[in-house]
């Protein structure tokens, strides 16, 4: 039995007799090839599998919204695994209230001064209060501004890899 092994480009490996196809975390970003000519390796992945009558294998503990939907509509079929593979206790998981509102004041409380602009808080002095309140957090932010270029993937690459606490 020949097995190809790889990234995503391992999906365009000359393999004759292909049997199955396995893409694990099918929900990851890092499937998408952005640069040069784009496409999606879980798709190609899914073609592949097609095209050489191939079972294809979507594997994920949080499938992607196309591949749960996919399932749901009945076009793949939904194998579950209601336990963990391995005895490890779930992550802890607290749920944040995001909705917290306040009327903008008419004044400002500090001079009651009548010309009050709405600027925000601002990601940067977000990340700067974290920092103080949490000196040993690892904090990362995600704003406008970091997500230019690859800065997106760099925050998201740590987060992947665990480096980042906050995000």
């Amino acid at each position: 039995m020949r097995i190809a092994l790889g990234a995503r480009s391992a999906v365009f490996a000359p393999v004759r007799n292909l049997g199955v196809v396995v893409v694990d975390e099918e929900h990851d970003g890092s499937f998408k090839q952005e640069e040069g000519v784009r496409y999606h390796g879980r798709d190609v992945a899914m073609r592949r599998a097609r095209e050489a009558k191939a079972v294809a294998i979507l594997g994920s503990a949080t499938p992607s919204i196309e591949t749960y939907e996919a399932a749901r509509a009945g076009r793949v079929t939904l194998l579950e695994l209601p336990e963990r593979a391995t005895p490890r206790p779930l992550p802890a998981v607290e749920i944040v209230d995001l909705g917290y509102l306040e009327r903008t004041p008419t004044e400002c409380p500090r001079c009651r001064g009548k010309s009050v602009e709405r600027l925000g808080l601002g990601t940067e002095r977000i990340e700067s209060i974290l920092t103080e309140r949490f000196p040993r957090a690892r904090i990362g932010r995600l704003d406008r501004d970091v997500a230019r270029g690859r800065g997106m993937q760099r925050v998201l690459d740590g987060l992947r890899r665990h480096e980042l606490d906050v995000v």
